[in-house]
């Protein structure tokens, strides 16, 4: 699934590394930040090929840092989105998840079987905020409920093509410290999530083709897609900012359980990046 994913920043594969490691875009004020930065860093992510496959694999990639904090689009620490609408409690925006591509492994459920394309999520996220206390400099604390729906886009061969829709809300406990400039917030997300039966199809079907004895022709619905929640830290200063993050995923009742391709029930994931800031503007971010 999509994952409010900090190593968005260029290039599809980039983009679904750091939505990966933010799961899911956070939505915050600028808190007169500049309008622009760049910087240059490096990543590290652990996560298993797909959500019930049993092997994990391991990334370590350089991280170009681009953040721009614009009154409509914004791509910074918190993720990629555009702002659609936004009062004090209510926010609707533009945001983006995504999943990394599955390689052929020969040691996997998904043997003999296609590599699978990077899937990329775009959609609306409704915002809602339940709690809000403190302030900025002494620690503020929030509670929000966030309902974002992407539609999935898979991206290879076929150059583009529709994998159906992805439905993830939850919520997002955070606590926020720091000044103007420099600051950290650690957020804990929890919530269920959904898909439509085409969605399902691109990672848990088997088709007649490709069937075994020990991997029988399967054809999963759509709806309920397990569990999720993740912790998040992130520190952002002058010149560095890091990101790290421990996801615990869970498909116990999932539409897909009974999939062959499913091999485990519940897994952790993590990763984290290290950017070093080397410019930024004198105009600062709007509110």
């Amino acid at each position: 699934m999509g994952h409010n994913s900090f190593f968005a920043r260029s290039g599809l594969c980039a983009a679904l590394v750091w939505s990966s490691l933010l799961l899911l875009p956070i939505p915050v004020e600028a808190y007169h930040l500049p309008k622009w930065e760049w910087g240059l860093g490096a990543g590290w992510l652990n996560v298993p090929a797909y959500r019930g496959a049993k092997g994990h694999k391991s990334y370590l990639l350089p991280v170009p840092f681009i953040a721009y904090r614009g009154e409509a689009i914004r791509m910074d620490e918190d993720g990629m989105r555009g702002r659609l609408f936004e009062s004090e409690r209510i926010h609707l925006d533009l945001s983006i998840a995504g999943n990394l591509p599955v390689p052929k492994d020969a040691d996997s459920a998904r043997a003999g079987m296609p590599n699978l394309d990077p899937v990329g999520e775009f959609g609306p996220t409704l915002d809602i905020s339940l709690i809000r206390n403190g302030e900025r400099h002494a620690g503020e604390a929030s509670i929000w409920l966030r309902l974002p729906v992407r539609a999935a886009l898979s991206v290879g061969n076929p150059l583009i093509a529709q994998q159906g829709w992805v439905f993830s809300p939850y919520v997002d406990l955070s606590y926020r410290k720091g000044a103007s400039r420099s600051h950290w917030r650690v957020s804990l997300a929890l919530g269920p999530l959904y898909a439509s039966r085409r969605y399902h199809e691109y990672f848990y079907k088997v088709p007649a083709e490709f069937a075994t004895a020990i991997r029988p022709q399967y054809q999963p619905d759509g709806g309920y897609s397990g569990s999720r929640a993740t912790l998040t830290l992130v520190m952002n200063s002058r010149h560095w900012f890091i990101g790290a993050f421990v996801r615990y995923d869970r498909l116990n009742g999932a539409v897909f359980e009974n999939s062959p391709l499913v091999e485990i029930d519940d897994y952790f994931a993590m990763g984290f990046a290290v950017s070093r800031i080397f410019g930024s503007s004198s105009e600062k971010a709007p509110h």
